[in-house]
This record gives structure tokens, C-alpha cells and sequence, in this order.
């Protein structure tokens, strides 16, 4: 009840888990029309997953004019999440990793949505070849690693979270940015790019082990179809 009143107050996270509970994936039987009910429908945890996309996507109307394709970031961004979140270990916990898999371009949601003509000057730096942080640091004298840590103690979060934002292209710092790391590993050989670098080619091995990380979340067409339905309800919560 607590969270569904938070959410009927929110225009945008009303949208969101409106959308979810009525999408086709949902298999509705009626149209839902208030937020509490399709909390119901959904879950408690979809439900909460989808606020944080919401929550982590509001005041990005700048991305486009950034030249990031928004529709393939927020696919890169719920694959990372979603693989994340099956492959938490030890003390890594599940909601952490997702949480984790969500945020870890913040940074370059961050830049891009404050100063998003320079961001466009990177990114076609970035298609031309040249590695991501390094056409970052060309532009700005910094790049979306150190931004997206700077946004995460600003935003008070725990620190391994803020380790695994700044330590997402390198895994070292802590089991969770290894999660993270591992988890955009796999999403980018799925052919999931991350709407600023050119698409990657799909080299996703069947025989692999990382087939047995997309098999515990029902095969890849099971999983492009879990990506789809989060990222139709937190694109619906952008437009609202």
C-alpha cells in the first residue's frame, strides 16, 4: 500500500507500472487503471525494478540530443541488470547486482543530459574508433567512470555500488563491479550495444558458460523478451 500511494503520486511511475501490467507480456485479462492493482499484477520486485528505471531515467531528455541511440542504452542498461542479478554470489546480493547493472552508465546519463552537444562530439569520436574513455578524456578532461562515482556519492550510495559504477570496464575493485563487468560482458555478445559505441557483433558461444547464465533466465529469447517488457515500461515512464 506504502508504495503503490508513492507511485499513483508520481505521474511517471504510474505510467511505468501501468504500461507493465497491461502490456501484452503481462497477459492481462482487464485494463488496469491504478497503480496499486498493477502492483498487484506485476509483483512487488518488478515493481520496485521498474521505479528504479524510472527513478534513474527521469531529467534524461537530453540523451538524443547527445546522438546516443536511447532505445539500444536502456537495452544494454536492463540486460546488464537483469544478468546481474541471476549471477550474484557470496555476499553480493540480488537486488544490489540489478541495482548495479541499472546505474552503471550513470555517469554518461549524467554528462549527456548536462552538456549533451560536447557529449555528441565524443560519441562520434567514439563511432570513428577511438576507445570510450579515451575520446571522454579528450573532450572533457574526465570521463563517464569518474563522473558516474562522483554522481554516486553524491546520491549517498553504498560503496560498493559506487565502486561498481567507476569500475564497470575493469571488474577489480570488488565482487559486485565484477558482477557489473561480467554482466556487460555477456550483454554485448548477445549483439546488445550500449547506444554509443557501434553495435557489437553477436558472438554468443551456446556451448559456453555463459549459456548457463542466459539459460537461468529462459534462453535468449526469453531474455530479449524480459529486456523488452522493462524497457517498454521505463520508456513509458519517460514520456509520461
Amino acid at each position: 500500500r506504502d508504495l503503490g500511494s508513492v507511485i499513483e503520486a508520481d505521474p511517471a511511475l504510474t505510467a511505468a507500472v501501468l504500461r507493465a501490467a497491461n502490456s501484452a507480456a503481462s497477459a492481462p485479462i482487464d485494463r488496469i487503471e491504478i497503480a496499486s492493482q498493477a502492483l498487484v499484477r506485476i509483483g512487488l520486485e518488478h515493481t520496485k525494478r521498474i521505479v528504479a528505471g524510472a527513478i534513474v531515467s527521469g531529467n534524461m531528455a537530453n540523451l538524443r540530443h547527445a546522438g546516443i541511440d536511447t532505445t539500444e542504452l536502456w537495452r544494454h542498461l536492463i540486460g546488464c541488470a537483469l544478468i546481474a542479478d541471476t549471477t550474484a554470489w557470496g555476499e553480493v546480493r540480488r537486488s544490489a547486482s540489478f541495482t548495479a547493472g541499472l546505474m552503471h552508465d550513470v555517469g554518461r546519463l549524467a554528462m549527456a543530459n548536462a552538456i549533451p552537444e560536447q557529449c555528441a562530439e565524443a560519441v562520434t569520436l567514439i563511432r570513428s574508433g577511438v576507445d570510450a574513455v579515451e575520446a571522454e578524456q579528450t573532450i572533457f578532461g574526465t570521463d563517464h567512470l569518474v563522473v558516474g562515482r562522483e554522481v554516486a556519492e553524491v546520491w549517498d550510495l553504498p560503496t560498493n555500488m559506487a565502486e561498481a559504477i567507476s569500475d564497470h570496464h575493469l571488474g577489480a575493485m570488488s565482487a559486485l563491479s565484477w558482477v557489473v563487468w561480467n554482466s556487460r560482458r555477456v550483454t554485448w555478445s548477445l549483439g546488445i550495444g550500449d547506444g554509443v559505441e557501434p553495435a557489437p557483433e553477436v558472438t554468443f558461444d551456446p556451448a559456453s558458460e555463459d549459456a548457463e547464465i542466459v539459460a537461468q533466465l529462459g534462453g535468449v529469447e526469453a531474455l530479449q523478451q524480459q529486456i523488452a517488457w522493462y524497457t517498454g515500461a521505463i520508456t513509458g515512464a519517460m514520456a509520461a
